[in-house]
């Protein structure tokens, strides 16, 4: 059974599926969105080089960047929530 890599074209999720091969093709689904609108990745060997280490540390960083905007977009409404609520 072969692990895909993929990525939601709605979110941009990435994730790994298992994949069972049957008479009817399994329909996959983004984990954090459920959106069918997937794309599937090259998947890379287990060896470490540069250019893996390089695509590594740039993942991290758009994951830990798309973090950040979400931490900043909750703290934004939840400032707007405690001024909405001692606005009265």
């Amino acid at each position: 059974m072969p692990i895909y890599e993929y990525e939601c074209l709605e979110c941009g999720h990435q994730f790994e599926r298992l994949v069972r091969q049957s008479a009817t093709p399994e329909v996959v689904t983004c984990a954090s969105c459920q959106s069918q609108s997937l794309r599937q990745l090259q998947s890379l060997f287990a060896v470490s080089s540069h250019e893996t280490r390089r695509l590594h540390r740039a993942q991290g960083r758009r994951l830990a960047q798309g973090q950040i905007k979400e931490q900043k977009h909750a703290e934004m409404e939840a400032i707007v929530h405690h001024h909405n609520e001692h606005e009265h």
